[in-house]
Parts: structure tokens; C-alpha cells; sequence
């Protein structure tokens, strides 16, 4: 739905960079996913436990990532990247085995 938005602006004779089309593309994206993110909080369908962990995880990793690329080339870059997210998904789903299922009779969807 987000990029539709970079589409139209310049059909309807508005031009924009393409730095511009990203900007709008992202804002559009941020007030989505924050829509989808309070729907869910208030349908009580978040896991904090599994939340805290992700960001206790990504927040370090990022300012490292931010850091290592001055020296890293590009290539392993992505490599290192890869690598992190298939080692990161194994865990939350590790983590998911141990969950309780999702049951609309109890938590119903408002």
C-alpha cells in the first residue's frame, strides 16, 4: 500500500526527486505500520517478552552494523547481514515452540 503514494504524487503532475519519493514512501510506511502496531497492542496480541528481546538484540546491533560498515566492504556486509537474520529468525521461532497459540475465543479481535 505504501508505494502507491510515490506513484500517484508524480501522475498527478507533482515531480519529485527521488530522494523525495523515498521520504514519502517511508512517512507513508511509518504511519502504517504505527496503525497496525496500536491495533495490535490493543488486541492484546503482542508478545512483549519476545518484543524486549528484539530490541535488546537489534538496537546494539545496529549501532555495530553503523560502525563496522566504515570498514567492511560492502559485500561482506550483506553477507554478515544475512547471516544474522537467519540466525535471529531460528531464535524467535526457538522461542515461539514455547508460546501459547493464539485462540479467538479467548482473545477476541475488537
Amino acid at each position: 500500500m505504501f508505494p502507491s503514494i510515490t506513484i500517484v504524487f508524480p501522475l498527478l503532475g507533482n515531480h519529485l526527486e527521488p530522494v523525495q519519493a523515498v521520504e514519502v514512501g517511508l512517512l507513508t510506511g511509518i504511519f502504517g505500520f504505527i496503525s497496525s502496531t496500536s491495533a495490535f497492542w490493543r488486541a492484546g496480541l503482542i508478545d512483549f517478552q519476545i518484543a524486549g528481546f528484539a530490541v535488546l538484540f537489534a538496537a546494539p546491533m545496529a549501532v555495530l552494523g553503523g560502525y563496522s560498515s566504515h570498514f567492511i566492504p560492502a559485500q561482506w556486509m550483506l553477507v554478515a547481514i544475512g547471516v544474522g537474520l537467519m540466525g535471529f529468525s531460528w531464535m524467535l521461532f526457538r522461542e515461539g515452540d514455547n508460546a501459547l497459540s493464539w485462540n479467538p475465543e479467548t482473545h477476541p479481535l475488537p
